[in-house]
């Protein structure tokens, strides 16, 4: 039987010392009753990267190369580490045609974004 892990710990690495090049995060936490420090760190570092509200009973080793990291936690303060993921969502309401909501795709990529999520279909249900 695979064993299902708590895999926020791996969003927690305190001996991590950021690059130069690194975009670091402050976030101000208040963990929930029961919820230590760590794990609230853990959890803030995989929301804001490649982690998943899903049950995992392995890390792909792909999100193991793009996750955030945790590595200084004071007080009620984390800083988060690499880069957090960033995406955009255009929303096809406002009027856009299919032309140009690839445009603005294209532009939010290559303006350095990692994703852009499609709402239109969304939208067209």
């Amino acid at each position: 039987m695979t064993k299902k892990i708590d895999w926020y710990d791996e969003f927690v690495d305190l001996r991590y010392t950021p690059a130069k090049d690194d975009l670091i995060c402050l976030y101000y936490f208040e963990p929930a009753k029961g919820m230590s420090e760590k794990e609230a760190a853990g959890r803030i570092a995989s929301e804001s990267s490649a982690g998943t509200w899903t049950t995992l009973h392995k890390l792909p080793e792909r999100v193991a190369k793009i996750k955030a990291r945790a590595f200084h936690i004071e007080g009620k303060y984390v800083k988060v580490r690499v880069r957090p993921v960033t995406g955009a969502v255009p929303k096809p309401k406002i009027g856009f045609s299919a032309a140009e909501h690839s445009q603005v795709a294209y532009e939010t990529w290559m303006g350095g974004f990692d994703l852009v999520k499609d709402d239109a279909f969304d939208w067209c249900r």
